[in-house]
């Protein structure tokens, strides 16, 4: 860049231009630059907490006798058994040298993370994406039943009108009763929890899914908010469930949201454990942590599909959307053309409508929430908000909601053939085939459908369903 920034790991919401009435000026307050865009720069002393690193262990490795066998002050705040590592804090002043453990291999350090932004439904005509990526035709012949959906954000506003019935609901835990009822570590996660640990490595580790930012909120309702309920608009898979996991902290002054790689892993890791069929991130950087990838690696061989935004307004798609493991989406405008701040690439799968998308947004707005680039009350038509968003924030949860509408229908396909499915059944709007700009084109979820039951699932590769032989 020449000017000694790194870019941060920011949110999927973009700004800086004017949509209508909806300008957004990305330099105002730079504190608010990691949700207003993905341009944002930082220094890197702000993105790496010395605080916390991660282990990588040697097999068979235990909690216990990793905490046993460190130096006093260092604790263990993460434990990722799928993958063989920890979390470690370091007391005030200490660095890496400090760790001496004959069962760690690697260390390497954590890095900062943010988001990426009964009856008919009244705001419906107005979801101009949800038409441009034919989600009509596709609701007949699925709408998700039966899929769970993992939204990595800031958490959900629980009580929302269209979104309270759409969530995830943990069959072995009991509501309120403060046990945790699958001894699986997590006390009362009945839909879903909170990974966020804070700057000195302190996890928060509860079941508060509130939502500090607004940002999942929206998300969620691109993925999932229900259907022909007299209430506001739908979500593209209205009849999956929303497994909600909280990765960033309770914004502050200045407006806050900061998460940690290591959180998302973790957050990974229980969504495979608890059944989730697809992973949305709608968030990313250009920090590479090894434990992230792992995590991913891990569920994908699980069979879970994963989606994560390609990143707003810089020069490469970013991570986790840049490993090759999972789905990297861009954005497109209304007139099905690429919006001007996605992030193009080799990486790029493929685009979906991200320029003033509806959604649901949180009631009220959180502190300090940016209005100029989300309204958190735009349209109420009755107790539940709504708002305009863009970025590839937005255009992510499209291309979840989607994967999840195949998996409905053809729970055995893997991830790699819905991955397939969804790059050749997409709509060509740039140059002939793939083109950095848009990928294979934009999401077409009816066509996709109609893709999925030809068993169009073959790669030059490999078959990729059980009896597909090639030219299926």
């Amino acid at each position: 860049m020449g000017d000694g920034l790194q870019y941060a790991m920011v949110p999927g919401i973009v700004p800086p231009r004017s949509y209508g009435n909806y300008v957004v000026n990305a330099f105002r307050f730079l504190g608010l630059c990691v949700i207003l865009s993905a341009a944002c720069i930082i220094p890197a002393s702000a993105q790496t907490p010395a605080a916390t690193v991660i282990a990588h262990l040697a097999p068979g490795t235990t909690r216990a006798e990793l905490q046993a066998g460190l130096a006093p002050g260092i604790r263990v705040t993460g434990w990722l058994p799928q993958i063989r590592a920890a979390v470690l804090r370091l007391p005030p002043g200490s660095s890496t040298g400090s760790i001496r453990h004959p069962k760690i291999r690697t260390i390497e350090q954590d890095a900062l993370i943010h988001p990426a932004a009964s009856g008919p439904d009244p705001l419906l005509p107005q979801q101009y994406g949800l038409a441009n990526v034919q989600a009509s035709a596709a609701w007949a012949v699925s709408t998700g039943v039966g899929t769970i959906v993992a939204v990595i954000d800031s958490g959900i506003q629980l009580d929302h009108p269209d979104l309270a019935s759409q969530l995830w609901v943990n069959p072995g835990e009991i509501p309120g009763n403060g046990i945790d009822d699958e001894g699986d570590g997590y006390i009362d996660d009945v839909h879903g929890w909170h990974f966020y640990h804070d700057a000195n490595g302190n996890p928060q580790n509860d079941g508060d899914l509130s939502d500090g930012l607004g940002h999942g909120t929206h998300v969620s309702g691109i993925v999932g908010a229900a259907r022909n309920n007299a209430e506001g608009g739908a979500g593209i898979a209205p009849d999956t469930r929303l497994m909600i996991m909280r990765i960033f902290g309770t914004p502050d002054v200045p407006y806050d949201a900061n998460g940690y790689e290591s959180d998302v892993a973790i957050a990974i890791l229980y969504a495979v454990e608890h059944g989730a069929n697809v992973i949305s991130m709608s968030l990313g950087g250009n920090t590479d942590v090894h434990a992230l990838h792992d995590a991913i690696i891990f569920a994908v061989a699980h069979g879970v599909v994963v989606v994560a935004a390609a990143g707003n307004n810089v020069p490469a798609v970013v991570y986790p959307a840049r490993y090759p493991e999972v789905i990297a989406v861009g954005a497109t405008d209304s007139s099905d053309q690429p919006a001007f701040f996605s992030t193009g690439g080799l990486q790029l799968a493929l685009s979906a409508p991200g320029v003033s998308i509806l959604s649901t947004s949180k009631n009220p707005p959180p502190p300090n929430y940016p209005a100029d680039v989300c309204p958190g009350s735009l349209m109420p038509p009755s107790t539940g908000y709504y708002g305009l968003c863009s970025g590839t924030s937005m255009s992510t949860p499209f291309v979840s909601g989607a994967a999840a509408l195949i998996k409905s229908v053809h729970p055995d396909y893997t991830p790699a053939c819905i991955r397939v499915v969804l790059e050749k059944s997409a709509d060509d709007i740039a140059p002939a085939g793939f083109d950095l700009a848009t990928g294979w084109g934009q999401l077409n979820a009816s066509r996709a459908l109609q893709l999925a039951s030809q068993g169009g699932c073959y790669t030059r590769l490999f078959p990729l369903v059980p009896g597909a032989t090639a030219g299926s």
